[in-house]
């Protein structure tokens, strides 16, 4: 299968946006609690062509939040699918029936994963580790998990390193967003907003 006929598969079934570099993102699930996106990759050519997509859930309440900080411009994405989202036929050649299993696979671990106990774990997990995690992906949601927490002094440091210009992370964290989160953590610590889910 080349390119243009896999691109073209998930075109005629799902909503996507091009995200840049040849790459599209789709839709391809969602119900009351998130939605699932996918960023589909063949990789290779015959005889060792193979499947490896990036999957994604969204809450739609971390979605608000990300679009509230940082645009929408960055990943909304809080959870996302491990090494099972690969596919790789025997025959080393994928064709439309590999794009169905693969998706069904898919499908399979949105259900199971899109509900809010898992949600709560990924917060825990990003607010216990704490400054010791990273990547901008990593960063992102422990900052957003500092909102949630109300972590004012926290998220009040990291805008002052930016304002004096001793910050080193990532340029996508501006100023204006250490300001937005300071206000917003001020917020959720005073009551005036509750965080959907408990961690």
């Amino acid at each position: 299968m080349r390119k243009k006929e896999f691109l073209a598969f998930y075109k005629s079934q799902y909503e996507g946006v091009n995200i840049g570099g040849g790459d599209w993102k789709f839709t391809v699930e969602g119900n009351g609690d998130g939605y699932l996106n996918i960023v589909p990759r063949l990789l290779k050519t015959p005889p060792i062509q193979y499947l490896e997509p990036g999957v994604y859930i969204s809450p739609f309440w971390y979605v608000e939040m990300v679009l509230k900080l940082l645009g929408d411009k960055h990943p909304n994405w809080l959870i996302s699918m491990g090494s099972e989202r690969r596919l790789k036929p025997e025959g080393g050649e994928i064709f439309e029936e590999h794009l169905e299993e693969n998706l069904e696979v898919i499908k399979r671990w949105f259900y199971k994963n899109n509900k809010p106990e898992v949600y709560i774990a990924e917060l825990a997990r990003i607010y216990a580790l704490g400054n010791e995690g990273v990547g901008q992906a990593y960063r992102m949601k422990f900052y957003i998990a500092c909102v949630f927490k109300g972590e004012v002094e926290l998220l009040e440091t990291e805008r002052k390193k930016k304002e004096d210009g001793t910050s080193k992370r990532p340029p996508a964290f501006t100023l204006e967003f250490f300001s937005n989160a300071v206000k917003l953590a001020k917020e959720y610590r005073n009551g005036d907003r509750v965080c959907p889910v408990d961690f």
